[in-house]
């Protein structure tokens, strides 16, 4: 019996540490047991996803129900209000005469004509805006020339009143550019007017 005693204690002992030997196994690193807590950062936005970062259930994120043309030019030239295509005509109201060639003076080989006609100020001189504006192919001199406020290009000004009629032989065809050899000239008028003479007699030097 002395002997048996030694041998269980042993047996016993071997059995106590291949049980603490398994159960370390089976137990995850303290470095694991706060990411399993720690929520998931979402992911980043996909450049390839064009939805990435939109509230895609409110199509109408972002715009002014309001006004639903809030952002869009509704301008014309200049920054003016366009004239609304469909109002209606006046056939009493027109500016019409021929443009011809100072004496002396001789008409580029090429280019184009600027037509506008803008208010007369208390001096007649051209004040303001072009109430309307035409572009002429260059031909023969006399050419005629007939403006009415089809060709008006601000909305709300009336087609009406005392005007002065210029025009300008550009032969680069670029209204915003002056080149030695353009011819200009200009003429007054009240609307409706017809019969007028415009004559190109300054030569840009």
């Amino acid at each position: 019996m002395s002997r048996l005693a030694p041998a269980l204690a042993v047996l016993a002992l071997l059995s106590a540490c291949d049980r603490r030997k398994g159960g370390a196994a089976d137990m995850k690193p303290a470095d694991d047991w706060g990411a399993t807590a720690q929520a998931a950062e979402p992911a980043p936005a996909d450049p390839t996803d064009p939805h990435a970062g939109m509230a895609m259930n409110d199509p109408h994120a972002g715009i002014d129900m309001n006004d639903p043309h809030a952002g869009v030019d509704m301008t014309g030239p200049g920054g003016l209000p366009a004239p609304d295509p469909d109002r209606p005509i006046d056939p009493t109201r027109f500016v019409k005469g021929k443009i011809a060639l100072g004496k002396g003076v001789s008409a580029p080989a090429a280019g184009v004509v600027f037509l506008a006609v803008r208010p007369a100020d208390a001096s007649g001189n051209p004040a303001g805006p072009p109430l309307a504006v035409q572009l002429l192919p260059t031909g023969a001199f006399p050419m005629e020339f007939s403006v009415t406020e089809a060709d008006a290009m601000i909305g709300g000004t009336g087609f009406a009143g005392a005007v002065v009629v210029t025009a300008r032989f550009d032969q680069d065809q670029d209204v915003d550019t002056k080149q030695a050899g353009d011819l200009s000239g200009k003429i007054a008028g009240t609307i409706p007017a017809q019969g007028l003479e415009l004559v190109l007699d300054t030569v840009q030097p």
